[in-house]
Formats: structure tokens, C-alpha cells, sequence
């Protein structure tokens, strides 16, 4: 009566340990693909930014004045 069960258990651990391994391959390429999209990125060449637009607010739009209350000020 203990065999049935432990050939069931032994079966259940290989199966186990099998996609253990799987996971661990797919989680070891995502982790290689991973660096390898970051060591690209980090390759790209630096672009001049010396020429961006920048947005401007004028300082009479902010709403300085709108409390009596010296603490606020």
C-alpha cells in the first residue's frame, strides 16, 4: 500500500523539479533579454538639447497677493 503512494509522490517531485527548471530558464533569458535592451539603450548616442523650446510663465500670473493673512505670505 506504500509503494502506489510513493511512486505518486516520487512522480509529483520529478514533475516539480522539472518546471522549477523551466521557470528558472524562462526567468534567466527575460533577465538576459532584459540587459540586453538596457546595455542598447545605454549605447544610443546623446542628442543636443541646447535647441528645446522651454514653456515660459510670466510672474504676473502666478497669484501672488490673494491672502491678507501674514502667515500664508
Amino acid at each position: 500500500m506504500a509503494f502506489p503512494f510513493l511512486t505518486v509522490f516520487m512522480i509529483f517531485i520529478i514533475i516539480l523539479a522539472v518546471k522549477l527548471r523551466q521557470s528558472y530558464a524562462r526567468m534567466d533569458q527575460a533577465d538576459k533579454e532584459f540587459w540586453r535592451r538596457e546595455r542598447i539603450a545605454n549605447s544610443t548616442p546623446a542628442k543636443d538639447i541646447s535647441k528645446l523650446h522651454y514653456l515660459t510663465i510670466p510672474l504676473d500670473k502666478f497669484p501672488f497677493g490673494f491672502s491678507s493673512d501674514p502667515e500664508i505670505i
